[in-house]
């Protein structure tokens, strides 16, 4: 059931494009014939071609939540992914999951997965990054529904 869902919202990161709006929510159902690894793999791929049209050099990757604000273990699994495998690429740097933990701690902003303008610019300055990626994972059954965005730490936009 996990792996579904984890399917579901690989698929819809793929849909996300730098070319188009910033935010973007989409439902999909399980992908048939699809593993774990090739969706993360093209996922990557996607988040790393977006990535290259822009100046973006230096990203942090929040844990994604449910609409409440908590983090579950799909986001958290999420986050880790993108991470190891943003790293992994050698074309960014990637703000390492514990040291932006303490940051958000520090700022008393915790891991809610939810970052406004104001919270992205200043984490911006303190971890010295130019993205943020962040989103939220609702569970619709036998579909997710997938919430993700590119924060700019420069300007706070999405």
């Amino acid at each position: 059931m996990r792996i579904t869902k984890f399917l579901v919202l690989i698929l819809a990161f793929l849909l996300l494009s730098a070319c188009g709006p910033a935010t973007k929510t989409s439902i999909l159902q399980k992908p048939s014939g699809a593993t774990l690894d090739d969706q993360m793999n093209r996922l990557t791929s996607q988040i790393i071609s977006s990535f290259n049209q822009s100046n973006v050099q230096k990203i942090a990757i929040i844990e994604f939540a449910d609409l409440e604000g908590n983090v579950t273990q799909l986001g958290r699994f999420i986050a880790e992914e993108l991470i190891t495998r943003i790293f992994t690429s050698g074309k960014f740097n990637v703000v390492e999951r514990n040291l932006l933990q303490k940051v958000l701690e520090e700022q008393q902003l915790g891991m809610t997965g939810y970052i406004d303008q104001e919270t992205a610019i200043s984490l911006g300055q303190i971890l010295g990054v130019d993205a943020i990626i962040t989103g939220s994972i609702t569970n619709l059954g036998k579909n997710v529904k997938i919430n993700a965005r590119l924060i700019s730490t420069e300007t706070g936009s999405v």
